[in-house]
């Protein structure tokens, strides 16, 4: 699986917090840290569109 986190450490993070359901925990928290990566994928396209809309306005105030 191709993730942004070290799948390793989360488990022994997990383990060694000596929860009462630790699969359960790390499923959830697998299952967080996808969103999260969905979403801040989704938020970086608006943020290169943002920088494209300020640096033509920035071109075209320039040129004036």
């Amino acid at each position: 699986m191709s993730s942004g986190w070290d799948d390793e450490l989360l488990t022994k993070v997990v383990e060694d917090a000596d929860l009462e359901n630790p699969d359960e925990i790390l499923q959830l928290l697998r299952g967080l840290l996808d969103m999260e990566q969905q979403v801040a994928h989704l938020a970086r396209p608006r943020n290169i569109l943002i920088k494209i809309d300020e640096l033509l306005r920035e071109t075209l105030e320039a040129q004036k």
